[in-house]
């Protein structure tokens, strides 16, 4: 088995398409995740995109990473990425891009933001697409674990404050 993987850049394998403009005022409050820079916001009736989706803060909270596993509304203050846009697996390319230092390549004065072309700079290591599945498995199983064990404290907790006010 050959472990040696190719060095590409972001931009090698996806493309950021901007978000698109959804005022709160215009969001019908139910359906599809409305989603901004710092993870989502809302819900509308429609989607911007047509399935799993990758969204990145583009500005104020520029590089943060967030996944959609359904179809969503990212607005204009975001990038993202979809089917559409790449060839890699969604889930193993959500937790690629968390990696990089995205949050690190602000170039605005007034309004902090990740400009695309610094983003596509951005290096990395391309497993082969069955090898970015098995990848994506484990770091979710991972997930789930640190969830199931943020449960187990916050009960815990309750079973503290309730043992002393008994």
């Amino acid at each position: 088995m050959n472990t040696v993987w190719p060095e590409v850049s972001l931009g090698d394998i996806c493309e950021l398409k901007y978000g698109k403009s959804l005022p709160e005022s215009s969001r019908s409050g139910s359906g599809f995740g409305v989603f901004g820079s710092n993870g989502e916001v809302g819900r509308h009736e429609t989607s911007l995109t047509d399935g799993t989706t990758i969204v990145v803060g583009r500005k104020g909270s520029f590089g943060e990473v967030t996944y959609s596993a359904e179809p969503c509304w990212p607005i204009d203050t975001t990038y993202f990425v979809d089917t559409t846009t790449t060839g890699a697996d969604l889930r193993w390319l959500y937790y690629r891009m968390k990696a990089l230092p995205l949050k690190g390549l602000n170039r605005a004065a007034a309004i902090p933001g990740l400009n695309r072309d610094d983003a596509y700079a951005q290096r990395l290591l391309l497993p082969p697409i069955e090898e970015q599945r098995r990848i994506a498995a484990v770091l979710d199983a991972a997930d789930a674990l640190r969830a199931k064990r943020r449960q187990a404290l916050a009960k815990l907790d309750t079973l503290t404050q309730a043992i002393f006010i008994d």
